[in-house]
């Protein structure tokens, strides 16, 4: 409980608090990635993807690269065994560094 006070302090009022509950789910999300295939799809082709975007995007790319990782882990209709997995990274990627 004195953990969650002293985040209670730090953070400011009341409505920049973060409760505990929201950091287990989060906890709980991040290892639940782990466990899954976006770890190793990342290991596998992280560098691919990276110089994929680099022909297209003008920004950031690994900015871009991330933003798209990120986007990964969340849109399930995705398929993380199929061919296309690369090419979607690329794309999101793509369009977020222009």
């Amino acid at each position: 409980m004195a953990d969650f006070t002293a985040r209670l302090h730090l953070g400011g009022d009341l409505g920049d608090a973060v409760p505990a509950s929201k950091e287990i789910t989060e906890s709980h999300t991040k290892d639940a990635v782990a466990g899954s295939g976006v770890g190793v799809l990342f290991a596998q082709h992280a560098a691919k993807v990276e110089r994929l975007v680099a022909r297209h995007a003008s920004g950031d790319v690994e900015d871009a690269c991330q933003v798209a990782w990120e986007r990964l882990i969340v849109h399930e209709e995705v398929d993380l065994d199929g061919r296309g997995v690369v090419k979607w990274l690329v794309i999101t990627a793509a369009r977020v560094g222009l």
